[in-house]
């Protein structure tokens, strides 16, 4: 997959919030980040994810999560709205 999202420089108004988000995070995330015993860290609610908000951030825009040999992917346009509600500090 070729990785064309872009971080954005400043935050749109209004401000995308959790509620934005938490769709993209439990459809594309939390299957493998679930928080089970022998997974990866979780992803499945507001607290882990801003608490892993730079390596989430790290992983969207780089396109290296999910996985290439995994069967999920996540279209541009909803990476686009996690690094722009990072880059508008994660408003709940």
């Amino acid at each position: 997959m070729v990785c064309t999202v872009t971080a954005p420089t400043s935050c749109p108004d209004p401000a995308p919030t959790y509620a934005d988000v938490a769709p993209i995070f439990e459809q594309r995330c939390a299957s493998c980040h679930s928080g089970e015993e022998g997974g990866p860290w979780p992803l499945k609610d507001y607290e882990h994810i801003s608490d892993w908000q730079d390596v989430v951030r790290a992983e969207v825009l780089t396109c290296a999560m999910p996985p290439a040999d995994s069967d999920v992917t996540i279209p541009d346009d909803e990476r686009l709205r996690i690094l722009t509600w990072i880059r508008c500090g994660l408003p709940k």
